[in-house]
């Protein structure tokens, strides 16, 4: 509005041009007396945020107010990934298992340019910008600039601290640390994680992280391969997952047996009434059997979990009230039910992992069914 004040941009009499300058100079003085407006000659300057990496997703954010609020930092590379469509299979384990070989060939590619790099790179920055350059490739970014132009800037920010660590620890340590056993453990928690479709939703991929970091055991190495992974995120990962040279793959060794739950353990619904759950702590269930209908004299509980690969060490089956007679339970790996001594079963000497069992009384019983 500045300008307005100028002769130049009026026309009319000289009074009213005169009128019409000190008009706009009374409007600016307004402008500039209304609380948060203030200087109206800051209005063109850059905001100013402060940023970091969340200690907890390992994503970029920004804060607009000194660290009071952090929002995500639209610089952050899972911004502009545009992802491809994912692989198509025959079979649902096929585009499973491939989708998840794809993904581990390019961490492979990382962990190999992560190895080459630590044993000639002379700073941090020299391996981070070779890292990041690899990265933007491998998430299809394309863009220009030696060091990837801002995306770049931000991976390399994003690795900075694992990729120093690496570093120091130096080449002979990392690569002894890769063993194809490791390798084999990050193929299992993609394949054990990834979607039928071969597609990771956000809740999957930290599931992945989650278990990597479970069966592998700390160190810089396991740090700078994971920083880089997560610098794409769970954008990056499908991109990972949805191309490469992987057809046919083989994930039978993968073991896909989810974490114990207890609170996942429920009442199996059927024909008959199977009883009803009384009390659930972090280490046990109490139970009461009920009558079946369409049997004569007989109480059950029957319980199950989730899923089949959901499962639960049972350590102890014991009466409260009552007795049990019979006893069987279902195997995670679906093998056929098992029939169980229910006397060993409460001395606490015959435990047992089940994703289902089965409980039966000729009288009103109330058990507790002790877990690992």
């Amino acid at each position: 509005m500045r300008p307005a004040k100028f002769p130049e941009y009026w026309a009319g009499t000289l009074d009213e041009n005169r009128n019409a300058r000190r008009d706009v100079q009374n409007l600016i003085d307004q402008f500039q007396e209304m609380g948060e407006c203030g200087d109206m000659t800051i209005c063109c300057e850059d905001q100013i945020y402060i940023l970091r990496i969340n200690p907890e997703t390992g994503r970029m954010e920004r804060s607009p107010d000194g660290g009071t609020t952090w929002v995500p930092d639209p610089t952050d590379p899972v911004h502009i990934i545009r992802p491809n469509p994912p692989i198509v299979r025959s079979t649902v384990d096929a585009t499973k298992c491939d989708a998840s070989t794809n993904a581990l060939e390019h961490i492979e590619d990382i962990i190999t340019l992560q190895s080459e790099n630590i044993g000639t790179a002379v700073t941090v920055f020299e391996l981070a910008s070779a890292v990041a350059l690899l990265l933007l490739e491998i998430f299809i970014i394309v863009l220009t600039g030696g060091t990837g132009g801002i995306p770049g800037i931000a991976i390399i920010t994003a690795i900075w601290a694992a990729a120093s660590a690496a570093l120091t620890e130096g080449k002979t340590a990392f690569d002894d640390y890769w063993t194809n056993e490791r390798k084999d453990a990050i193929l299992c928690a993609l394949y054990c994680n990834i979607s039928d479709n071969g597609t990771f939703t956000e809740a999957q991929y930290e599931a992945f992280k989650h278990k990597v970091r479970l069966d592998c055991p700390p160190s810089p190495a396991l740090d700078f391969a994971m920083t880089a992974i997560n610098a794409g995120g769970v954008q990056g990962m499908n991109q990972m997952a949805s191309y490469g040279t992987a057809s046919n793959a083989d994930c039978a060794a993968c073991d896909c047996v989810t974490e114990c739950d207890i609170n996942a353990w429920s009442i199996w619904n059927g024909t008959e009434n199977y009883g009803a759950i009384v009390q659930v702590t972090s280490t046990y269930i109490v139970c009461d059997m009920f009558l079946a209908p369409e049997t004569v004299g007989e109480y059950f509980l029957r319980m199950k979990t989730p899923s089949n690969n959901t499962c639960c060490a049972i350590t102890k089956v014991e009466a409260l009230t009552g007795e049990i007679n019979i006893s069987q339970y279902t195997k995670c790996e679906n093998d056929p039910g098992a029939i169980l001594d229910a006397l060993v079963l409460a001395t606490g000497t015959g435990e047992f992992t089940a994703r289902s069992f089965q409980l039966s009384s000729a009288t009103a019983c109330r058990v507790k069914i002790d877990f690992a």
